[in-house]
């Protein structure tokens, strides 16, 4: 039995980036959204192999361990891409609890500033980047 169609708004496609950006499955996926697979499919390989930038493709994203602490402040135009990839190489990769993408930025120059002031400001612990040294606890 075929589902109905579900319109993907921005919030249900973010959810299912970041389960994918995870590690669940299409069908543990489709499970926690009630997205069908055709449809998560669908949306993960456009994402993933697009190969050109859309504005609303621009993307700051965090990624915070369990406690909420701030571990990676990084840019994409791919975030399913580049978080398969931090999950391939970055030793921090298990701390890993919870993904945020932020959107909105109208170019790369923009994102680029936006990433700057996040990892100065907000100081996560595996950025060196623009990253202010932390002062030595006494």
């Amino acid at each position: 039995m075929k589902r109905p169609a579900v319109y993907l708004t921005d919030d249900l496609r973010d959810k299912i980036l970041e389960l994918n950006a995870q590690g669940l499955t299409v069908r543990e996926i489709e499970a926690r959204t009630g997205v069908g697979k055709s449809s998560v499919s669908r949306l993960l390989n456009n994402y993933t192999y697009k190969g050109r930038e859309r504005e609303d493709d621009l993307v700051l994203y965090r990624h915070f361990d369990g406690d909420g602490v701030l571990l990676y402040v990084g840019i994409t135009d791919s975030p399913a891409e580049r978080t398969r990839g931090h999950r391939g190489t970055a030793r921090w990769w298990l701390q890993v609890a919870t993904i945020t993408l932020q959107r909105g930025f109208t170019d790369r120059d923009q994102l680029l500033h936006a990433e700057q002031n996040a990892i100065a400001n907000e100081r996560p612990l595996h950025n060196s980047k623009f990253a202010r040294r932390r002062p030595s606890p006494d």
